[in-house]
């Protein structure tokens, strides 16, 4: 609720950026394929004017959200990509990320019973909690 509160009043490219990458994780983290391929297509739209540490976490969120989502080749893609591109921009901290999103997603892959999903409620209430707060401290900075 809250970036919904937030995204309408936002006027800088970047800021929105964010805001709707956040909204792009939290539907993979609940689950909503429709909600993230929407997000997903704005962010696509905006991908060219994104500066590089925008960019980075998209592609880190979209990778992420896509292995979530079974879609495991697609998903190492878009995590290599994101690697790739902090490695450019001289991201070392966002290279790192990636780095690890992606070693934790396979060992959690190979360690699964078959049938399985990827995330673990736990950590995804823990996640949609810190984002929420995130947003919320977004909306109160654009008010």
């Amino acid at each position: 609720h809250a970036f919904s509160v937030a995204l309408p009043g936002l006027k800088s490219t970047e800021t929105r950026a964010n805001t709707v990458a956040e909204l792009l994780e939290i539907e993979s983290l609940r689950g909503d394929r429709g909600g993230f391929d929407r997000w997903r297509a704005e962010l696509e739209q905006m991908r060219d004017i994104m500066p590089p540490e925008i960019e980075t976490d998209f592609l880190i969120k979209l990778g992420q959200g896509l292995f979530l989502f079974g879609e495991t080749d697609a998903g190492k893609r878009f995590l290599g990509d994101a690697m790739d591109l902090a490695e450019s921009a001289g991201l070392n901290t966002r290279y790192f990320e990636a780095e690890h999103v992606l070693a934790t997603l396979e060992e959690t892959l190979e360690t699964a019973p078959p049938g399985a999903g990827l995330e673990s409620t736990d950590s995804a209430h823990l996640e949609l909690n810190r984002v929420a707060k995130e947003l919320e401290a977004l909306h109160l900075e654009s008010v």
